[in-house]
Parts: C-alpha cells; structure tokens; sequence
C-alpha cells in the first residue's frame, strides 16, 4: 500500500533521536524518550491532558479573541487544546531555546495540522543578550 503524502511529509519532519508518541483529547505529541520521566510526559503518555484546569482556563479565555503569548513550549503539549480554542485569526506565539526540545515541539504542531501556532527559536527576557542554557543537571 502505497503512503499518502500527509505521512511522507510527517516522515519526513519527523525528530532524529528517540520519542513516542502520545494522544489525548486534544490530539497527539512527540515526546522525546529522555524525557518519559518528567511529569507532563507521564501525564501524557497515560492519554491525560497535563495541566488539565490551567489548559480549560486559557481555552475559556481565548475564545473570546485574541493571541497567546507562551514563554516556553516544551514539547507543545498545550498546542492542540488551545489551537482549536482560538478564534479565527488568532494564533499561538510561543519561545523555545532548547533545540531538541524545539524539535519536539516542531513535530507536535505538524502531528496535529496547527496553522496558528508560532514557534520562536529563542528565550524571551527582560533586556536582549546571550546566555547560556542549561539542559541537563547531574542527575539528568
């Protein structure tokens, strides 16, 4: 059986380490595997929406116009429920330094088809510069 393009191009974006994939009401997630032991990912992986109330709050707000400003996205896991919450025009802007973790994301927004979410590659602060990010502590 041959593939449809929606999986080719999916293929073709997908990240180049180890995820798996997880759903929930709103819709799917990559979620790299150096990070199935974090909370959001277990909450995930259980087919949960994590953060569930803060994630009903901003829905009820959104809906009544306007963009989100999201100062990290992790692994987007507040993409597709707040995506679909949006009215028309509006969109999701959201930073993310961390390249792997903005891979994640990448692959979150083209899971689930999202036209109105930004993704930024970098942090936002209070004056503009460089710093360094820390990704890893000693235990991981």
């Amino acid at each position: 059986m041959a593939k449809s393009p929606k999986t080719i191009a999916l293929n073709a974006c997908a990240p180049d380490f180890d995820f798996a994939i997880s759903v929930n009401e709103f819709g799917f997630y990559c979620v790299p595997s150096i990070y199935a032991r974090r909370e959001a990912p277990k909450t995930l992986s259980k087919g949960d929406v994590y953060e569930a109330a803060t994630v009903a709050l901003i829905r009820r707000i959104v809906a009544r116009g306007g963009d989100v400003v999201s100062g990290g996205a992790f692994v987007g896991d507040f993409f597709p429920g707040l995506s679909a919450a949006l009215t028309d025009g509006a969109e999701i802007h959201s930073f993310e330094p961390n390249p792997y973790t903005r891979a994640a994301t990448q692959y979150t927004i083209a899971l689930n088809g999202l036209e109105n979410v930004n993704l930024h590659a970098c942090a936002v602060g209070a004056q503009k510069g460089e710093v360094s990010l820390q990704t890893e502590n000693a235990q991981g």
